[in-house]
């Protein structure tokens, strides 16, 4: 039961540790990205960071590609399980590198807390 409550308030933490540190590449010294034109726009995530895979709001996908997208409004875990089953297939390229890796198993942690279903930590890399 301690540990429990232990996890979920870890948990609870890198969830708003994730939701204040955006995303986007910043030079803090300038408050304006490397290119130097408008500052970045931050999009806070709740897993993962959003140039990478991520899950914001209702959705997980890598970075901008639509085609990585796996939506869970209105949809059973079975479905969402299934259907992240397939991006870690059909997408290994995606899996490859250590930051890769690492945004993906913390997506896993965050569904699995969110869906009370342990077999999303089969998926982790």
């Amino acid at each position: 039961m301690e540990k429990e409550r232990i996890y979920r308030e870890n948990i609870s933490r890198v969830i708003q540790n994730k939701k204040r540190d955006a995303v986007g590449i910043v030079d803090n010294r300038l408050n304006t990205n490397y290119l130097n034109a408008a500052p970045v726009q931050r999009v806070p995530v709740d897993a993962g960071l959003g140039g990478n895979w991520h899950i914001h709001k209702d959705h997980i996908k890598f970075s901008s590609n639509q085609s990585t997208r796996v939506d869970f409004r209105g949809r059973s875990v079975n479905v969402i399980f299934n259907d992240v089953s397939d991006l870690k297939v059909n997408y290994a390229t995606l899996l490859q590198g250590n930051g890769q890796k690492m945004c993906w198993n913390d997506c896993m942690r965050y569904l699995r807390h969110q869906y009370g279903d342990g077999r999303f930590n089969t998926l982790k890399v």
